[in-house]
């Protein structure tokens, strides 16, 4: 990975270096990850911003200008798209989801800045990279805890580059 290791520097930071923050994923995205195999003929679930669920969809048209999806081809075969301006994109679960939900403008990630935690919704992991070097920032998993109602992962000791990345 090409990380290299130093004494003095924080490992944790490194990983998140490595890591792309959401501007990059949809650059390298849409660049290099466009496909024909579509996979329209399986069961579609379509992410729902407002709910964070993927939703079963019924329907064989849907709206192409920008909708990311999961195909459920075996009991334990995924495989996930977005579809932006009429092209088809294979993309990872987890990054489409942000990405989807920062073309709706819909932020979801909570931050304190004075104590530094962050709380991310249950439904919605974060990156493996990030994730990662996140719990190692504090050696801690996150805590769950509920929000007005609703269920987050709180990271705690996060600076406010971590929050940036995904926003």
């Amino acid at each position: 990975m090409k990380i290299k290791f130093s004494s003095g520097d924080l490992v944790q930071v490194g990983l998140q270096h490595f890591c792309s923050d959401i501007d990059e994923y949809e650059k390298d995205l849409f660049a290099t990850k466009e496909t024909t195999l579509t996979y329209e003929d399986w069961a579609m679930y379509i992410f729902n911003p407002d709910t964070l669920q993927l939703d079963k969809s019924f329907l064989e048209n849907f709206d192409k200008s920008f909708t990311m999806l999961e195909y459920r081809l075996r009991p334990w075969e995924f495989h996930h798209r977005l579809w932006a301006n009429q092209k088809c994109y294979d993309i990872d679960k987890n990054w489409g989801k942000y990405v989807a939900l920062k073309h709706q403008k819909k932020h979801v990630i909570l931050y304190d800045r004075n104590k530094e935690k962050v709380a991310v919704p249950l439904e919605l992991p974060l990156p493996r990279l990030l994730a990662e070097s996140i719990m190692l920032l504090s050696g801690l998993a996150p805590v769950y805890s509920e929000i007005e109602n609703k269920a987050y992962r709180v990271y705690e000791n996060i600076p406010s580059i971590f929050h940036s990345e995904l926003i």
